[in-house]
């Protein structure tokens, strides 16, 4: 019965600490494409779209040409916000930007 107990009480502890509910994380994205706050706008509002990114915590540098985007990775991978970005037609990182989407862009944003 001891032994029982403590089996028990030993896989309790492993689940309560091995399962994360959250891990949010912050990251910088460098979107060389990003020329004017126009350019920004369209990049936050396809990020305001994902689940797991917090849209009020995505910070843009028109100047620096970069994003600092606030996001749960347990929801959410740093790749993958890239990929949103690339499909909004902006390269990210090492990301190539969507073709089709970067021809829809407004002139401003070319």
């Amino acid at each position: 019965m001891k032994n029982l107990l403590l089996v028990i009480m030993s896989v309790v502890v492993v689940l309560s600490v091995s399962c994360r509910k959250h891990d949010v994380r912050t990251m910088w994205i460098s979107v060389p494409e990003m020329k004017n706050q126009a350019c920004a706008d369209r990049i936050k509002s396809a990020l305001g779209k994902v689940k797991g990114v917090s849209n009020m915590l995505t910070e843009v540098n028109i100047g620096d040409r970069t994003v600092l985007v606030t996001y749960e990775s347990t929801l959410m991978s740093m790749k993958n916000i890239e990929f949103y970005i690339a499909e909004a037609g902006f390269a990210a990182n090492e990301v190539p930007a969507n073709k089709k989407a970067q021809a829809a862009l407004p002139e401003s944003c070319k």
